[in-house]
């Protein structure tokens, strides 16, 4: 059975908030698609999915689409290059290797 509905926010460095919403999670196939709106910037879409791989490791595909609200969205949006994607996946990745290893979560700006 899918669940989706689950809304929450986040601060942003400006005192702004951006919104998160789960817009499809399916535990049973590891799935989860959500979506986040930074307000008059830029909204994101994003996809999920987790296969099993050798000796308790796992694999993860992961699709974002960025889209700019405003101008100002645009070139927020123009700046996620290939280069900046893959920092930012090789980031998030040693982010959840240490919480699993360790327990403890690595806050967001020293390796985002």
């Amino acid at each position: 059975m899918a669940e989706s509905g689950c809304v929450f926010a986040t601060p942003n460095e400006d005192g702004s908030e951006t919104i998160w919403l789960i817009t499809e999670y399916k535990a049973a196939a590891f799935y989860i698609a959500l979506a986040w709106v930074n307000p008059g910037m830029v909204v994101a879409q994003i996809a999920i999915s987790l296969t099993a791989g050798a000796r308790n490791t796992s694999s993860a595909r992961i699709r974002y689409v960025y889209t700019g609200l405003t101008p100002e969205g645009n070139k927020e949006v123009a700046r996620y290059d290939e280069k900046w994607f893959q920092h930012k996946m090789q980031s998030w990745e040693a982010a959840i290797n240490h919480y699993l290893r360790t327990g403890k979560v690595i806050e967001a700006p020293t390796w985002e």
